[in-house]
C-alpha cells in the first residue's frame, strides 16, 4: 500500500485518519474497501516522501487537535 511509500506505520496513518489500525489492516488485507480520502490522503503523503508536498505536516497539526485560544478568521480570496 502507499502507506509504506509515505513511510508511515498503520497505528499512526490510523490516527492520522481518524480510523482504527483494525480499519488500516483490512483496507490493507482487502476485506474492505479503501474509502476514498483514504486514499487522497495517504497519496498525498506519499508525495510528500519525494519531496513535493507538505501534507503530513498539516495532518500531524490536524492530529494534535489543539483548541484555538481566540477566534480566527480566514480570507481564503487572499490566497488568490
Amino acid at each position: 500500500m502507499l502507506r509504506k511509500a509515505a513511510a508511515l506505520k498503520a497505528v499512526r496513518l490510523a490516527e492520522l485518519l481518524d480510523v482504527t489500525p483494525m480499519q488500516v489492516s483490512r483496507w490493507e488485507n482487502g476485506r474492505k474497501p479503501l474509502e476514498r480520502r483514504a486514499v487522497a490522503l495517504v497519496s498525498a503523503l506519499a508525495l510528500e516522501v519525494e519531496g513535493k508536498a507538505a501534507t503530513r505536516a498539516v495532518l500531524e497539526a490536524l492530529a494534535t487537535r489543539k483548541k484555538v485560544s481566540r477566534s480566527v478568521r480566514l480570507d481564503v480570496n487572499a490566497a488568490r
